[in-house]
């Protein structure tokens, strides 16, 4: 079950890499919501992104094939704490549709990864599973603190722009009207 809630993982992100890379300016506008405009502005930059994607999605696959807690473990924990990040600064719905399902998947593969046994199977198992997921959950209070800073900021600049406006419009037309 821990393999296949990664896979979903994996595959989530292969697809927002085909949607970045290859089909920003068409299917890629519906899922994402986005004008003709936009998309053709951030093209670039989404295509950056997209990269990036499919290098989490190989990571999850190589730490499958090769049974490596710890590549799994990371791999999901930089989900997590995009997902965070992205959650806070970009919308909620990326923190339900990444941060959510990492969080998940890295939770049931520790607890498959736990090898019952003798004291050195578990001191194993600690630095395998549980060392690497505490690291996680640091890494996601990193991506929550510094998420909440740039929101922060974010609506700190909103409403100086809003200010600015108010200001622009009642110096072009004192009553308030244009």
């Amino acid at each position: 079950f821990a393999y296949a809630c990664i896979c979903a993982v994996a595959l989530q992100h292969f697809y927002i890499f085909i949607l970045e890379v290859f089909l920003w300016r068409s299917r890629a506008r519906t899922v994402f919501n986005l004008s003709a405009e936009y998309a053709d502005l951030t093209a670039a930059y989404a295509a950056n992104q997209g990269v990036y994607n499919s290098f989490i999605a190989a990571g999850l696959v190589w730490g499958m094939v090769y049974v490596n807690f710890p590549i799994m473990i990371f791999f999901l924990g930089t989900v997590f704490a995009a997902g965070i990040f992205g959650g806070l600064t970009a919308g909620a719905r990326i923190f339900f549709l990444q941060a959510v399902p990492a969080f998940i998947s890295v939770t049931i593969l520790i607890f498959a990864g736990h090898i019952e046994g003798d004291d050195e199977s578990h001191d194993e198992w600690m630095k395998q599973t549980v060392y690497p997921y505490v690291a996680v959950l640091g890494g996601g209070l990193a991506a929550l603190i510094l998420g909440l800073f740039v929101a922060k900021r974010e609506l700190a600049e909103r409403q100086k722009r809003k200010e600015v406006s108010a200001n622009l419009l009642s110096v072009i037309s004192p009553r308030g009207k244009v």
